[in-house]
């Protein structure tokens, strides 16, 4: 049983899929698109599913991604993309402000080997155990992120964090079996795309 508030949440967070195969998780801000940039490593090939309707992602309508040497990547490393999309979506509420001292809770999706199925994460009372501005995760540095105290799943990346029904962050990478993920903090991925210069958003 979910919510209303949860369905809200569910109608703008969409699976990605590469190629044939399901890749990860991805949500609306706006009529944008945002997931980690690794969810849709096969730019030419991924998609998204919206309202039982499969949408190609187009990579000439990208704002941001983080491929070395092209002309919309910035210096640092963030494992970030956003694209705009022509769906008109409510999209999620991104958000500056959090407080440390306060839970969160993760939605998002992963695929269950035994009924071969899309399911939905929904994990509660997550704690946040550090705020940094620099960190180092096997061969990625990340920039501006959350470390929480949670055990996520392989398709979870790209998935919103939120806090009183707003998004803070957004997952990019996970320890096996170890309760510690870490998640670009919303003011990043706000501050990025405002300096598209994209006065629309």
């Amino acid at each position: 049983f979910l919510v209303y508030s949860h369905m809200k949440y569910l109608r703008n967070i969409v699976p990605i899929y590469m190629k044939e195969d399901f890749s990860g998780t991805g949500f609306f801000y706006k009529s944008l698109l945002i997931t980690a940039n690794h969810v849709v490593a096969d730019k030419l090939h991924s998609y998204f599913l919206f309202e039982g309707n499969l949408y190609n992602i187009d990579i000439n309508e990208c704002i941001l991604l983080d491929t070395p040497g092209n002309i919309q990547s910035t210096s640092e490393k963030h494992d970030l993309f956003v694209c705009k999309t022509s769906l008109k979506c409510e999209g999620l509420n991104l958000i500056s402000e959090y407080d440390k001292t306060q839970t969160c809770e993760y939605f998002g999706y992963s695929f269950n080997e035994d009924s071969k199925k899309l399911v939905v994460d929904s994990v509660k009372n997550i704690h946040i155990t550090h705020d940094f501005s620099y960190n180092d995760f096997q061969t990625t540095k990340f920039r501006n992120c959350l470390t929480c105290q949670c055990v996520l799943r392989p398709g979870n990346s790209g998935g919103p964090i939120f806090q009183n029904d707003n998004v803070i962050g957004m997952l990019v990478s996970g320890y096996n079996e170890v309760a510690k993920c870490t998640f670009i903090k919303a003011s990043y991925i706000l501050k990025l795309i405002n300096l598209t210069n994209n006065s629309e958003y």
